[in-house]
């Protein structure tokens, strides 16, 4: 198990390091995924959250892949479909949704984590420019 962070550095910066990892998972056996392949990327979050805090009880991986999953269709079926999906962001969003379905972060953590992930972090890859993400509406999250 990974040592828990204890900050908002702490968490994006272990958040980061983990979406660097799923995008190697993803463009391992295709270095230019389609968005279907991308979406893989947020079941990923979630067993790589349960992997980072060590835990191995399926029902709790399933827990947190079934709400990350449901979390990104609610985000999926609100966004403007003319913009790109930046699946780094939707990585890192569903990696805190993973830790909050397990009650590992408070909410209020985890959007000043994200905050500061797309501050102080290069969300960009290949083929996607920062600026085209799946927009989130804290104020909407429940």
């Amino acid at each position: 198990m990974k040592e828990y962070p204890q900050n908002t550095k702490q968490w994006a910066d272990e958040a980061y390091e983990s979406m660097k990892v799923a995008w190697e998972v993803i463009t391992q056996s295709n270095p230019f995924p389609n968005d279907t392949q991308k979406e893989k990327l947020i079941e990923l979050a979630a067993t790589m959250t349960c992997t980072n805090r060590d835990i191995s009880e399926p029902k709790f991986i399933a827990h947190a892949v079934d709400y990350v999953k449901s979390e990104y269709m609610v985000d999926y079926d609100s966004r403007n479909p003319l913009i790109k999906i930046n699946f780094t962001l939707c990585f890192l969003i569903a990696y805190f949704d993973a830790h909050q379905a397990l009650t590992m972060i408070e909410e209020d953590a985890s959007k000043s984590a994200i905050t500061f992930l797309r501050n102080n972090y290069d969300l960009s890859y290949a083929g996607n420019l920062q600026s085209n993400i799946l927009s989130v509406n804290f104020t909407s999250k429940q």
